[in-house]
């Protein structure tokens, strides 16, 4: 054992000069002369796997002459074994290599590393096989041979599953109809599927490569960089639907499902892989229905008004006629004998002001309240929004008698949200709960509005009547497009009502009075600030 390691360490302190053909020749020819007194082998090869030298006494152990196997493949000589030709091609990749091999009964210990050129280049393969005498040693590598062996197969049955698996994903990538790609935690795509064509019109070649912002709509950046971000800091799947730019410049909508690839050592994000469809479809005709609701609320809104008009063309007439009174009357005391001074003058002069404005606030908020606009979210104080339907609504309430009870949390969040279309939903629950009241003659028109702030539900407005109340098999049909309980109602403003606070973030719903009448509430998300 000692002969063997001292011939190794000699063979492999002299193996890097002879591997990087630096050694001169006469000591390269004295190294063969002693290596063939020693019971060992030493052999090099080209990148081809043919001997181009090879020496040493264990050729005799074997039988074989050194020019029987120059220029000869190894796979034909003298390791003609699966394991040890495997073993030099691993080499020509780059790697170092030590194991057992048996040849013709007897047993060696072999070492392989990379034969180098000048340029430093693999040119071929170095090895050395020192011979094995001790039976003991024998023993042991042939039971180590047998496990490796064993492990061999074991190894070749997984690669097998893994080239069949990666040939299902290949054959499923190349002929889904979905888009599926590789991208790298920075952005930069790494693979797409042929799909590429179809969708975008691009090829592979002019995508590979390229950041994924490239293809994307401008304003839909951040969102792209968010779900990137989410996906490898928290490795779950994320969706996005993103506006795409095709070959001819148009943009199409791709809904992308990222899902995360961790690298096995460490763990890490080594890759995002999507799949993405065309959606264009779907959301074009979302947006083609929320333009027929924005309509259709735009077409309620004036119905609502037009209910209105009786009672807002008298709450104008008040402020009007106050104006023509004080208008006559400076006029009358301008006149020949002047009976009006600058101080008396300039007092009328500001009522008449006053109740213009008065009666342009009214305008204004049935402007503000009819046209047709962008929705446009904001932050809403609540009881603020109140008060400015309560203006809209006092002409009513005096004509039905309706006494107003407030019960406003102080300090309530705000909430975000279209003000216009807020203001819809309460008109319509103050208007439902007016009308409730209208035949009720044995107890007071109270009607009831409540604010409050809760942990779970966030802002929520109550609305109580004392009306006639809705029958217990009508309860479930309330917002229900065309449901009405009224004679001549058109069963619109609750399902409206219904689907602005639900795209709100919020919900609405009916609960009847332990008395008499209804409670209409709706809860809106809060946005973080407070009503000053």
């Amino acid at each position: 054992m000692s002969n063997r390691r001292r011939t190794s360490r000699s063979v492999r302190n002299g193996s890097d000069e002879l591997a990087t053909g630096g050694a001169p020749a006469d000591l390269s020819l004295r190294l063969c002369e002693f290596i063939d007194r020693l019971p060992a082998i030493v052999w090099t090869t080209d990148d081809q796997l043919r001997y181009t030298t090879i020496c040493g006494g264990g050729l005799r152990e074997l039988n074989i002459r050194p020019e029987d196997v120059l220029g000869q493949a190894v796979d034909g000589q003298l390791i003609a074994t699966d394991g040890n030709i495997a073993a030099h091609r691993r080499v020509l990749g780059g790697s170092r290599e030590s194991y057992a091999a048996e040849w013709q009964g007897h047993w060696f210990e072999v070492a392989l590393q990379p034969l180098l050129d000048a340029p430093n280049q693999i040119a071929g393969c170095l090895g050395l096989a020192v011979k094995v005498t001790d039976g003991a040693r024998v023993a042991e590598l042939i039971a180590t041979n047998a496990m490796l062996i064993k492990r061999a197969h074991e190894q070749e049955l997984v690669s097998a599953t893994l080239r069949e698996s990666e040939e299902r994903y290949r054959l499923l990538a190349e002929n889904s109809t979905d888009l599926i790609s590789r991208i790298d935690p920075q952005g930069v795509c790494r693979y797409v599927s042929p799909a590429i064509r179809s969708l975008l019109g691009y090829t592979a070649a002019e995508v590979v490569g390229r950041s994924v912002l490239d293809f994307l709509h401008v304003d839909d950046w951040p969102q792209f960089e968010l779900t990137i971000a989410n996906v490898v800091q928290g490795g779950n799947p994320q969706t996005a639907t993103l506006r795409t730019r095709c070959r001819t410049g148009e943009y199409i909508w791709l809904e992308t499902i990222g899902r995360a690839v961790f690298d096995t050592e460490t763990s890490r994000v080594r890759e995002v892989v999507t799949v993405s469809r065309d959606v264009t479809a779907r959301i074009e005709a979302e947006q083609m229905a929320q333009a027929l609701r924005d309509e259709l609320a735009h077409v309620s809104r004036l119905n609502t008004l037009g209910g209105l008009a009786s009672g807002l063309a008298h709450e104008l007439m008040q402020p009007l006629s106050t104006i023509v009174g004080f208008a006559e009357g400076c006029i009358r005391r301008l006149g020949p004998k002047r009976r009006i001074s600058s101080a008396d003058l300039l007092l009328r002069l500001n009522e008449i002001v006053a109740q213009a404005q008065l009666a342009g606030a009214i305008i204004r908020r049935m402007r503000n309240f009819v046209r047709k606009r962008e929705i446009a979210p904001s932050s809403v104080a609540i009881n603020l929004l109140i008060e400015d339907v309560l203006g809209l609504m006092q002409a009513e309430f005096r004509v039905q008698c309706i006494d107003l009870v407030r019960h406003f949390a102080a300090e309530l969040p705000l909430v975000r949200g279209d003000q216009v279309q807020l203001q819809q939903v309460l008109l319509n629950l103050m208007r439902n709960a007016v009308e409730a009241m209208t035949g009720v003659a044995d107890r007071s028109h109270r009607l009831t509005i409540q604010t409050r702030s809760e942990p779970v539900r966030g802002v929520v407005v109550a609305i109580s009547d004392a009306g006639c109340g809705v029958a217990p098999e009508h309860l479930n049909s309330l917002g229900i497009p065309f449901f009405t309980t009224k004679p001549h109602g058109l069963g619109l403003g609750l399902s409206i009502s219904k689907s602005i606070v639900a795209a709100h973030g919020g919900r609405l719903w009916a609960e009847p009075n332990s008395d008499f009448g209804m409670t209409f509430q709706f809860n809106l998300p809060e946005s973080g600030a407070t009503e000053s």
